[in-house]
């Protein structure tokens, strides 16, 4: 039977109504669990906030704890167009004043033959005619720098010599570029170019051009004429002639002029010491410093001012109190009690949370700790104003920080400035233990506590929300169920209000 039937006229009760207020009483423990789904979602949220404010503060505490990544140096150059200065490692880095004198600057080595025609880019009798009855281009990579990714037996069997035959007719300038640029060893190690320089009819060059840097990246060009006679210098009996940097001179073959520039290292007195580098980058000339040069410049000299840098430790601080800070006050917030005038937070009540917050506070309260013997001696009459001890773990205190009731965790900048410049301050860069990150630790990440709880809370919400299915199922059948059942009572009533109302008919024509 339809609703609207239900409802409509000649009905003896409110079918639709009396089924509502049947349903309401129905439907109490499925408010429940509704109540109960919406409540473990609010918690599973919360602890979800918990779960990336551990996770922060965890990584904020490990900024601090962790020397290798503490910037504590800074270094600051005389002039950063001569030369650039970055600290690589702060532990290592000494303060104090450098000198440098930027000897040379490194450089790859360019060896270009000049004397082409424009034709012989393209033309083949071109290019044989301006290379001058030339047999071979051959290029030879030095094995002292262009070992590497090679064993001895394909040094051996000359895979650092590339040979290119240019006598054959179908060569062109171009075609020569192309064999060079797509030969398997050379590709990364040697490009060749054509530059037109603009010099007469006979204007273009053939540029070979070092990949890298330094001395040890040289590489020799030798180029056979055929047994024609001494080219450069060399003897008729042997027609190959190197033209690299073991014969740097400017000697022609055929009308083709060949010029040299050396690869070399770039060179630098540090304190009056000289050092080279393969590049102009300097990576080792200092402990935990490395610098680059940009300019040749023999006769001045650049100094480098390496110094602590109290700034990046002191923000590092203050992003550890921040993030302890977040975590105990929404904490707080979250497991509050409730009172008459207030609800209680969504986690109040949780041990689990509980139990996380006094970890927290009391893994805090027990400070930090080194485990060098040889910085705890150097540490032991250093007075730290009743703040600790260094054979006891010492407080937080001691670098300027206090937790107030609230939660709120704050940074005095002045005593931990004075900690950092002092004996206690680099004692922290050579690392130090604390145990509020191993509580942290225990809490944090996919693997934590935090992240079980949550996984738990979610596997509830799965299983109410199956149960919470099976009763719609339920309460539909009943409210079918009670429609059924009191339609038909109002449809016995409008029977019976028929039939009396026939009979009230009848008596009233006996009547008249």
């Amino acid at each position: 039977m339809s609703t609207s039937s239900l409802s409509g006229s000649g009905s003896m009760i409110d079918v639709q109504g009396i089924v509502t207020k049947l349903m309401a009483i129905e439907q109490r423990p499925y408010t429940v669990l509704n109540g109960r789904i919406k409540d473990v979602n609010v918690s599973i949220s919360a602890m979800g906030e918990i779960k990336a404010k551990v996770d922060s503060l965890y990584v904020a505490l490990g900024a601090v704890q962790d020397a290798s990544v503490l910037p504590s140096k800074s270094v600051s150059s005389s002039d950063e167009s001569a030369v650039k200065a970055t600290v690589t490692g702060a532990a290592a880095a000494v303060p104090g004043k450098i000198t440098v004198v930027p000897i040379e600057l490194a450089a790859a080595q360019v060896t270009s033959f000049k004397g082409f025609t424009k034709e012989a880019l393209t033309d083949p009798s071109a290019f044989l005619s301006d290379v001058a009855g030339a047999n071979t281009f051959r290029i030879k990579l030095d094995s002292t720098g262009f070992s590497d990714g090679f064993s001895e037996e394909d040094i051996a069997n000359g895979v650092l010599t590339r040979s290119f035959a240019v006598y054959d007719g179908t060569v062109t300038l171009e075609a020569l570029v192309k064999q060079i640029n797509e030969d398997v060893v050379l590709s990364s190690r040697v490009r060749a170019s054509i530059v037109n320089t603009g010099d007469g009819s006979a204007s273009y060059a053939l540029v070979l051009t070092g990949v890298q840097t330094g001395e040890a990246k040289k590489f020799s060009v030798e180029v056979d004429v055929g047994g024609e006679g001494p080219v450069g210098g060399g003897a008729a009996s042997d027609p190959r002639q190197s033209v690299g940097p073991s014969n740097p001179s400017n000697v022609s073959w055929g009308r083709i002029q060949r010029s040299d520039v050396l690869a070399s290292s770039a060179e630098v007195k540090v304190q009056g010491l000289s050092v080279k580098s393969n590049s102009n980058v300097f990576a080792d000339a200092l402990p935990g410093v490395s610098f680059e040069v940009f300019k040749k410049a023999p006769l001045e000299t650049f100094s480098l001012n390496i110094a602590k840098d109290n700034a990046a430790m002191l923000a590092k601080v203050k992003a550890f109190a921040a993030a302890l800070t977040d975590l105990l006050k929404r904490g707080q917030e979250l497991t509050k009690p409730g009172t008459e005038d207030q609800a209680a937070g969504p986690l109040a009540g949780n041990n689990g949370m509980l139990s996380l917050l006094s970890a927290v506070r009391s893994s805090y309260q027990s400070g930090f700790s080194f485990n060098d013997p040889l910085v705890v001696e150097q540490l032991k009459d250093t007075a730290l104003k009743g703040r600790g001890s260094v054979e006891k773990p010492l407080y937080w205190s001691a670098l300027g920080l206090d937790v107030s009731r609230d939660g709120t965790v704050s940074v005095n900048e002045s005593s931990l400035t004075s900690a950092l410049s002092g004996p206690l301050g680099s004692a922290l860069f050579t690392g130090f233990n604390a145990s509020l990150r191993t509580v942290l630790r225990s809490f944090q990440g996919t693997s934590g506590s935090v992240y079980s709880v949550i996984d738990s809370m979610r596997l509830n919400v799965k299983t109410l929300t199956v149960s919470k299915s099976d009763m719609e199922d339920r309460l539909e059948k009943k409210r079918a169920a009670l429609l059924q059942q009191y339609a038909s009572l109002d449809a016995k009533l409008v029977g019976m209000n028929q039939q009396m109302s026939g009979v009230r008919s009848a008596l009233a024509g006996l009547s008249r």
